[in-house]
């Protein structure tokens, strides 16, 4: 008849068996970033108070959106970088907006960072002779360049203007910044565009037909994710049924819807896709989509999906 070890014995041997085990196996090295309270480079003796979402690159550089507290009291806004310790400002408030006409920043939003360091982010801004909002890039060793300013023509829109650019930016290793952004006065009354410090382009606009085997016309876009090579994730509504999809666009412009309302979501008992959490789709350069939705006749009220690309049935 066997015998158990008595429990000392039983906890001895795990206690041994997880000293063989390498440190790394377990370890995970966290360091600081930032604090409130740090000095705010650029501020002539203010400080950070406060913090926005991080963007990081595959180098460990952050970008973020920060408040400052000012020495001679008030308060302001930033978008820093931190590399490898160094933490530097990029824009503040009350600096010169490059090609706003003489304006001075007032407000940042959505910075993003790429593999090179670069940093593309919206910002708004007082006086000048041009109206906000801008679209600007930050590039290590040159600067702050102005990709596009509310006001100017938007290439290939039939005449229109540059609005607004919507919330969420992507930002592609090559230097490409992809936006949708409203127009005032040409073709289309928005657009997905990509920008260079020598280029922009339409990637996508409302009034396009919508992608095979669907119906209509793009009716609108909004909340691009971009990977690193140029794959875009984002929600769209089409004007047949004004109905709500998940897209992907590859690096060569073409369009896929690989959800929509309506049709299967798979592994639900039968559900179908009711709508989807507009928290903006994930997406890598292999073209997988990631998505939240909510389900409706299935087995579950909601649930996380990804996708390569092929349409939901």
């Amino acid at each position: 008849m066997s015998k158990s070890l008595p429990s000392c014995c039983l906890i001895l041997q795990i206690v041994l068996l997880l000293s063989l085990v390498p440190v790394a196996a377990f370890a995970q090295t966290l360091e600081l970033v930032v604090l409130e309270g740090d000095a705010a480079p650029g501020t002539g003796g203010g400080t950070l108070s406060a913090f926005g979402p991080p963007s990081i690159n595959d180098d460990g550089d952050v970008a973020f959106l920060g408040t400052t507290s000012l020495p001679g009291g008030g308060s302001g806004f930033g978008v820093f970088v931190d590399d490898d310790g160094v933490l530097s400002e990029l824009a503040l408030t009350g600096s010169v907006a490059p090609d706003s006409g003489g304006g001075l920043f007032a407000g940042f939003f959505d910075p993003v960072i790429n593999s090179a360091g670069q940093v593309a982010f919206v910002a708004t801004w007082t006086g000048g002779t041009l109206p906000p909002p801008g679209l600007f890039l930050y590039t290590p060793g040159v600067g702050l360049s102005a990709l596009a300013i509310g006001g100017q023509l938007a290439p290939d829109s039939g005449g229109g203007t540059y609005i607004s650019f919507g919330n969420g930016i992507g930002l592609t290793d090559a230097g490409e910044a992809i936006a949708t952004t409203s127009v005032f006065g040409g073709s289309f009354n928005s657009a997905l565009y990509g920008f260079t410090t020598s280029t922009a382009r339409v990637i996508l606009a409302t009034g396009d037909a919508a992608p095979l085997p669907l119906a209509g016309t793009y009716f609108q876009l909004f909340s691009p994710t971009v990977s690193p090579d140029g794959d875009i994730a984002m929600f769209v509504f089409f004007s047949a049924g004004f109905t709500l999809g998940v897209l992907h666009i590859d690096p060569l412009g073409n369009d896929t819807a690989v959800a929509l309302q309506g049709s299967l979501a798979p592994d639900t008992g039968g559900g179908t896709y009711n709508s989807f959490a507009l928290d903006r789709p994930g997406v890598n350069d292999d073209g997988d989509v990631g998505f939240h939705a909510s389900i409706s006749g299935g087995t579950s009220n909601n649930g996380l999906f990804l996708t390569d690309g092929v349409v939901s049935s």
